[in-house]
C-alpha cells in the first residue's frame, strides 16, 4: 500500500526518485505515515496534490515558523530536478545544518534571557516576601507595577518565540531525513547502475574480440576456398617475375654503364690536362 502510494507521488513530483522506492521505504521502515506527511509538506508548494498520491489530505508538519532559510530550502528542494538551477544535496543539508545551528543558538540565547528573568523576579519576589515592609513599588512608585507587567509581557513572547523555533527545528530535521533518504537511495540507484555499466562494457568488448575472430576467420575461408592455380597461370606468373628481374637488372647495368663512361671521360681529360703542363714545364725549362 505505502509503496504504490509513493510511486504514485514520485511519478507526479519527482520521476528520478521512481528506482528507489524500495530503499527509501527501507530506510523509513516503520515511519511510513511520517515520510507521507513530510513528503507532502515538502513538495506543498509544487502543485496541487492528487487523490491518487494518497497524500491530499495528509497534515501540514509545522504551520507556522518558516522563516527565510525554510522559504529558500523548500524551493531548492523543488527545483533540484532542473540542470543548472538546483543546489546539491550535500549544499542543501549542509546549509539545513547550519540553519538548525543558527535557530539553537538562538534558542539557548532566548532561554538563557528566560531564565534571568525568571530569576531576577524570583530575587524580587524573595525580597519582598521577607521584608517587613511594603514594596516599594507597591507603596511609592506605581510605574514598577507596569514595569513588572511588561517583563511578564516579554517572558510569555519569549516563551511564544521558543515554541515557534522549535516547531521549525523540528521541521527542518524532518526535511534533512528525507532529503538523506533520498540521497542514500539514489546513492545505492547509481553504484547499481555503475555495476550495470561496467557489465555491459565488458560484454561490449567481448563481442568486439569475437567479431575480429569472426572476420579472420572469414578471411581465412575465403581465401582457402580459391581453387589451384593452373599450369599456365602458374607460368604466366613466373615469367612475369623473370621480365620484371631482367628489366630491372638492365636498367641497373645501363646505368652502371653510362657511370663509367662519364668515369673514363673525365680521366681523359685529367691525362690531356697533365700532358699539356707537363710539356709547358719542358718548354720553359729549354728556354732557359
Amino acid at each position: 500500500m505505502y509503496k504504490k502510494r509513493l510511486v504514485a507521488f514520485y511519478k507526479r513530483h519527482n520521476p528520478a526518485c521512481l528506482d528507489s522506492v524500495d530503499e527509501i521505504l527501507d530506510i523509513f521502515a516503520g515511519r511510513e505515515e511520517e515520510l507521507l506527511r513530510v513528503l507532502a509538506e515538502k513538495y506543498a508548494g509544487q502543485e496541487e496534490p492528487h487523490e491518487d498520491d494518497g497524500l491530499a489530505a495528509a497534515p501540514p508538519l509545522a504551520t507556522s515558523g518558516r522563516h527565510a532559510i525554510a522559504a529558500e530550502t523548500a524551493g531548492c528542494v523543488r527545483d533540484r530536478g532542473t540542470k543548472g538551477q538546483t543546489t546539491s544535496m550535500d549544499e542543501l543539508c549542509q546549509r539545513l545544518s547550519e540553519a538548525l545551528r543558527g535557530k539553537g543558538e538562538e534558542v539557548g540565547m532566548l532561554a538563557a534571557r528566560v531564565r534571568t528573568l525568571e530569576a531576577r523576579l524570583e530575587e524580587q519576589k524573595g525580597g519582598y516576601s521577607t521584608s517587613s515592609t511594603a514594596p516599594p513599588f507597591l507603596s511609592s512608585d506605581a510605574s514598577r507595577g507596569v514595569d513588572f507587567r511588561e517583563m511578564q509581557k516579554r517572558i510569555g513572547c519569549c516563551e511564544a518565540e521558543i515554541d515557534e523555533l522549535r516547531a521549525t527545528n523540528y521541521s527542518l530535521r524532518k526535511d534533512v531525513v528525507v532529503l538523506q533518504a533520498e540521497k542514500e537511495a539514489l546513492r545505492r540507484q547509481r553504484r547499481v547502475d555503475e555495476d550495470s555499466m561496467r557489465a555491459l562494457r565488458a560484454a561490449l568488448r567481448d563481442g568486439e574480440r569475437r567479431e575480429r575472430r569472426l572476420i579472420e576467420a572469414s578471411g581465412a575461408l575465403e581465401l582457402g576456398s580459391g581453387g589451384p592455380l593452373h599450369e599456365r597461370e602458374f607460368l604466366d606468373i613466373i615469367r612475369s617475375s623473370q621480365e620484371q628481374l631482367t628489366a630491372f637488372y638492365e636498367d641497373k647495368m645501363a646505368s652502371m654503364e653510362a657511370e663509367m663512361e662519364r668515369f673514363y671521360a673525365h680521366t681523359v681529360e685529367c691525362i690531356h690536362e697533365k700532358d699539356a703542363i707537363i710539356a709547358a714545364l719542358k718548354a720553359e725549362r729549354l728556354a732557359d
